[in-house]
């Protein structure tokens, strides 16, 4: 407190990237806790747990790579725009390795989401919105079964990479920095605390409360930051 600065713990989820390893003592002992999701080229980051203070609001970023001296590269973290995808877009990396995986003879009948997550090299929580998202664009169908698979549709015969085309990339023009929301490179959350009387504010996912600091000043948290990101 003497500092006014907060103590930053990284953890990573299981494997299925909903819940994060280890005992549930790990996150009842935590006052505010930070989930990051790989959205293919996006980077979703959310208030998973606020004890003391409101969740602050769900943001968007990416990785803007930057040339460093001596030849080398490095990235910085940017704010990014949710875009919302249209037919009119490239395929996103994940979403082309998708659609040539199903195009394959071997998956003419269709392949589970197991099966896709192991050709495509995908972690199964960023597999199931990217399967979710080309339903939406209708480029694949899901067949009901014992075990559910994934087809192929007509419109997604369209999209898949021949191999004397060059691979397609993730779209680029609505997230440069120039016409699309990305502010200047961000790396750090400042946490205060927003309660002009001192008592607690709302409450996060894990509905506890508790006493707050002095008005305006930094708060001393523990965060616990959940990385998902593949």
């Amino acid at each position: 407190q003497e500092l006014e600065c907060a103590t930053l713990l990284v953890h990573h989820t299981s494997k299925e990237g909903k819940v994060e390893r280890g005992n549930s003592a790990l996150r009842a002992n935590h006052d505010v806790m930070i989930r990051l999701t790989g959205d293919d080229d996006l980077i979703l980051v959310e208030c998973s747990k606020s004890k003391d203070a409101k969740a602050f609001p769900t943001q968007y970023m990416r990785l803007l790579p930057v040339s460093l001296p001596d030849s080398e590269s490095s990235a910085v973290m940017v704010i990014a725009d949710k875009v919302i995808q249209t037919k009119q877009d490239d395929l996103t990396l994940n979403q082309q390795k998708i659609v040539n995986t199903l195009a394959l003879s071997d998956n003419s009948d269709g392949a589970s989401a197991a099966d896709i997550a192991e050709s495509t090299g995908v972690g199964r929580g960023t597999l199931q919105r990217v399967l979710s998202r080309l339903i939406d664009l209708g480029y694949i169908l899901r067949v009901s079964g014992d075990i559910p698979k994934y087809q192929l549709a007509a419109d997604g015969k369209v999209r898949v990479d021949s191999p004397d085309s060059p691979p397609t990339h993730p779209p680029t023009h609505p997230l440069s920095p120039a016409n699309s929301g990305l502010t200047h490179p961000t790396h750090s959350f400042s946490m205060k605390n927003e309660n002009e009387s001192g008592e607690s504010g709302e409450s996060g996912e894990s509905g506890e409360s508790g006493e707050s600091g002095e008005s305006g000043k930094v708060r001393q948290h523990e965060l616990l930051t959940i990385f998902n990101y593949q």
